[in-house]
């Protein structure tokens, strides 16, 4: 039970465009699929498609307090499309420094979405806030910034993510302004806690991750019932 990684993409463009799209070859039907959105400019609404379905958020629309940098977590818990697919995001208005990252994972008995969250600040260490994640579960997160930097580390509840990739497609730790990575989550690792990056130099940052669970696969945490709805830690 619970979840396995599939695959990931990433796409990125810097012209003002109302869309982005990104695409993954080899879908499974029935498979979980994560992205991460990031834009720059004016708050907007965001809206992701994978022609076939519409994704739900998973997140808050996380804006950093300059209002100028701005992310959200999307999800589908069971792909109807397969083979090779592009998820488009669409955007309310045209935006510039339009950043994509999408993840697909498998899974064996009932995918459900538990909890999100989000957070904006100036550091090196870009955060979501608390995010509760039971035995099966995945935990998926992603980070927004105006420029670039080498990251030492990923993690969920300063546990070692299972893997990241950056709009590029990059793995290797040099990432440039968005990002995504993952934690699955199994018995002995379920709690509390933030999906954090640790940045090579300070940046501005918005950060927002969210928690699915393989609920036939014996999640033992109870997430309490105002958790289920989406929530923004702060923003500065």
């Amino acid at each position: 039970m619970g979840f396995s990684f599939v695959q990931a993409n990433g796409a990125g463009a810097s012209e003002s465009s109302t869309t982005i799209d990104v695409s993954l070859t080899g879908v499974t039907a029935g498979n979980l699929i994560c992205i991460f959105v990031k834009h720059e400019g004016a708050s907007t609404t965001i809206n992701v498609s994978d022609g076939t379905s519409s994704f739900a958020a998973g997140s808050s629309y996380v804006s950093h307090g300059g209002g100028d940098l701005h992310v959200q977590c999307f999800y589908l818990l069971a792909s109807a499309a397969s083979g090779s697919v592009t998820y488009t995001a669409t955007f309310g208005a045209g935006r510039a420094w339009r950043r994509v990252v999408v993840m697909e994972f498998a899974y064996t008995a009932t995918a459900t979405f538990t909890d999100g969250n989000g957070s904006a600040g100036d550091g090196t260490a870009p955060t979501t806030g608390d995010i509760t994640a039971a035995n099966n579960s995945v935990v998926f997160a992603g980070y927004g910034e105006y420029g670039g930097t080498t990251i030492s580390t990923f993690d969920w509840n300063s546990l070692a993510a299972g893997g990241s990739m950056d709009y590029t497609g990059d793995t290797d730790g040099v990432y440039g302004g968005a990002c995504a990575w993952y934690r699955i989550v199994g018995a002995s690792d379920e709690g509390t806690g933030p999906a954090t990056a640790a940045l090579a130099i300070s940046d501005t940052y918005a950060c927002a991750g969210m928690a699915i669970e393989d609920a036939a696969g014996g999640g033992g945490l109870p997430i309490p019932v105002a958790m289920h709805h989406y929530r923004q830690q702060h923003q500065v």
